[in-house]
């Protein structure tokens, strides 16, 4: 693989003219170095599967720093 790349889906919604966003999938997507390879999905949270959501977003932060610096060699 060539990068590893945070990927956090969201959207913004007003209630009682409070603003607020809500997170709905949190993953990594792994790029290979290789164009003609298919990118690999690592999905840590998905609102439609799973109801505790902060120890996914600590999880995803955690492998984003693993995965990049074995990417990048350090």
């Amino acid at each position: 693989m060539g990068k590893c790349k945070l990927v956090n889906v969201s959207r913004n919604f007003t209630q009682d003219k409070t603003s607020s966003t809500v997170i709905d999938q949190l993953g990594l997507e792994l790029l290979p170095k290789d164009s003609n390879e298919s990118p690999v999905f690592l999905e840590f949270y998905n609102a439609n599967n799973v109801f505790v959501f902060n120890i996914h977003l600590q999880l995803q932060a955690k492998w984003h720093k693993l995965i990049t610096s074995q990417l990048e060699g350090k």
